[in-house]
């Protein structure tokens, strides 16, 4: 494949995925009441707003819910119990020690969150299907999912200071993994991602990447390609 059906390819799945999560940070936060939008009777999506302690009890049935840019209670989780997709885009924080109240997630996406260098809370997620994980420039280390008996797929992109992907060479439960843009794959893991005992799709969209460092290792990789969905679409065929 030549180096220009890959730069094609690649600009062709990022469209379709859907990667942006900063938006315009100099939007004024708004009331709940006209940010909440309802996809849904159990589907919630609030953009660019806070969410007080008293408000939390609007949403005990929420089961999958968008915060772009949006501030919480630190116990609002924990008092969601249907909970199990949880798509955090935009805003700043450190960690997510919330995240280990949430303990039916399946689905999990963290996007673009300034400042954050902490995931390790992701490890005590034990329902948890789906991982995806974009533009936290400031994680170095991913968590152990090792014990994510129900991990399948993880989608991971443009992590600058990332220093390894062995958490997922090692997680031998997963069966599709997406690389996006910079993360730190070398040409010594070709040989772990063949192995991997259960994997069976495998694809680095390298957009912005040296072809010298990416043609060497998407020739080596003998994993067949991983599929391109929407999470819901995702969800939509592993249930059907």
């Amino acid at each position: 494949m030549s180096t220009e059906h890959v730069v094609e390819e690649d600009r062709a799945l990022l469209s379709l995925h859907i990667l942006s999560g900063d938006r315009d940070m100099a939007t004024k936060r708004r009331p709940l009441i006209e940010a909440a939008k309802w996809r849904s009777s159990v589907d919630l999506w609030i953009d660019h707003s806070s969410i007080s302690t008293d408000e939390v009890t609007d949403f005990e049935s929420v089961e999958k819910l968008t915060l772009w840019n949006v501030t919480y209670p630190v116990d609002l989780f924990s008092r969601m119990p249907q909970l199990w997709w949880l798509d955090i885009r935009g805003g700043t924080a450190k960690n997510f020690h919330s995240l280990a109240t949430a303990r039916n997630l399946r689905y999990l996406c963290i996007n673009q969150i300034r400042g954050l260098e902490d995931l390790g809370e992701i490890s005590s997620l034990e329902q948890l299907e789906l991982l995806s994980l974009y533009g936290l420039s400031k994680v170095a280390e991913l968590p152990d999912l090792t014990d994510l008996s129900y991990l399948r797929r993880v989608e991971i992109g443009q992590m600058k200071s990332l220093q390894s992907l062995d958490p997922i060479w090692n997680a031998h439960q997963i069966r599709e993994i997406l690389l996006l843009k910079e993360v730190p794959v070398e040409n010594r893991d070709i040989e772990r991602i063949n192995s991997m005992p259960n994997l069976e799709g495998f694809l680095w969209s390298s957009l912005d990447v040296p072809a010298r460092r990416f043609m060497p290792i998407r020739e080596g990789i003998k994993v067949p390609k991983a599929r391109t969905l929407h999470a819901h679409e995702w969800f939509e065929q592993k249930d059907t």
